[in-house]
């Protein structure tokens, strides 16, 4: 039981931290959302040529998003995985800006 608590206390910090605040709430939303657009586009409409829907999250989530740059060839899980990540880097970003700038 113990272990639970201190699990459960442990992951409300790091939640606190990552979307504490309503605006990075708001931008994971959003980055969610673009993702899943990017995911659908890819999955259910065939191209001739590429599509850039996969284009406008990872911009959305510059500057962390850039490293896909330095990755070898991927797959679609490692962008996904990757724009996710460089989410939640920018919101932790964001909230920890916030609330700075709350308490100066």
């Amino acid at each position: 039981m113990l272990i639970r608590r201190k699990t459960s206390d442990v992951l409300r910090r790091v939640l606190d931290v990552v979307a504490g605040d309503w605006l990075s709430r708001g931008y994971l939303a959003v980055v969610f959302a673009l993702l899943a657009w990017a995911w659908a586009d890819a999955s259910f409409f065939p191209y001739d040529d590429a599509s850039l829907a996969a284009v406008v999250p990872a911009l959305f989530t510059a500057p962390a998003s850039l490293l896909f740059v330095l990755l070898p060839e991927g797959t679609e899980g490692s962008y996904f995985g990757l724009v996710t990540a460089a989410a939640l880097l920018n919101a932790t970003a964001i909230t920890l800006l916030a609330r700075t700038a709350r308490s100066a």
